[in-house]
This record gives structure tokens, sequence and C-alpha cells, in this order.
């Protein structure tokens, strides 16, 4: 990088002050601006600053305004534009984790917006005690904070906060 600076005299101005330009030479070549008061060089940097910067609101993906409604064609879908489609296609091909199947009507649900959302419920072989998110799948127990017959894991060994007992990591616990 190379600072210099440049003296000028205003061309065709009544006024003998002189300008003092600080530029800053880059890999790029400068850009000359010639008006027909006076000659400026400017920098790729200058030159970049000045330029108006565009307003977006949010990331656009896709060819669609927001007027239109983003319809992916494939039936049963609720795709509120190429994202969610791409989710729903990948659960397609994944399968379901209950049924096995490919089209299991959990990944067509919408959700209280109108929008395609994946909902295991609305599996046919949905089985609410399967569920990792409400029940244990080690011990069979509704999953809580270990009180009331709920079970709890710990991540790291460490004293259950609500009976005091040392608890090994990664055990089903309930409180006494």
């Amino acid at each position: 990088m190379h600072d210099e600076t440049v003296s000028k005299m205003p061309i065709a101005t009544e006024s003998s002050e002189t300008v003092a330009i600080t530029a800053t030479t880059e890999i790029a070549e400068p850009t000359v601006h010639e008006t027909k008061q006076e000659t400026t060089v400017k920098t790729p940097k200058e030159t970049i600053a000045e330029t108006p910067k565009q307003q977006t609101e949010g990331i656009t993906i896709g060819n669609y305004t927001q007027e239109q409604t983003y319809s992916c064609g494939a039936l049963g879908h609720h795709c509120a534009g190429p994202e969610t489609h791409l989710y729903i296609c990948e659960l397609e091909q994944k399968g379901c984790e209950y049924c096995g199947s490919h089209s299991c009507p959990g990944f067509y649900a919408t959700d209280e917006w109108g929008q395609g959302c994946y909902n295991p419920s609305n599996c046919p072989q949905y089985d609410i005690h399967k569920d990792p998110c409400y029940y244990c799948q080690t011990c069979g127990k509704k999953c809580g904070d270990g009180l009331g017959g709920t079970c709890v894991q710990f991540v790291i060994a460490c004293t259950c906060p609500n009976c005091g007992e040392q608890v090994p990591s990664w055990t089903c616990h309930t409180c006494k």
C-alpha cells in the first residue's frame, strides 16, 4: 500500500487555493473522474464507497417476489419457499422413523400459519411412548426433572438439584 499527496490547482476557478488529495494505491488501477471544473483521482476503495448501496429486506432465495405465492408443484406439499420444499424432500428421501414410509402424512402437516412442517403425531403408527421428547427410551417413564415419578438424565455426573443424590452421567434418575 502506498500513500501519496497530490497538489493540484483547480481548473477555471478564481480562487488560488491548492487542493490536497490523499490517494491510496491498491492493486487495481485508480479511476479518473473528469468534470468541467477539476480532475480528481480516486482509488477503487473510494469509488466503491461512493456507490449507493441497494436497500434489501431479508434474504431472497429463488426468483419470486413477496406478492407471489410459492408453489413447488408437488402434490401435498405446503411449501412457503424453496427452503421448505427442500426440507420436505429430505424427509421423503429419508423416510418416516415410525412407519418407514417415504410419503408419511406427518411430512405434509401445516403449522398455525399454514406453512409446511413436520408433525410425527400425524403418522398412523406414531406412539407417544416411542417419542423420546415425551418418554425415556431407556426406562419408559415420562421425561421430566425427576420429580413426580418422571425420569431425568444428566449429561455429566452431578448432584441432582431436587433431591441431592449423586447421579452418574447418562443414567436414568427419579427422585425418591
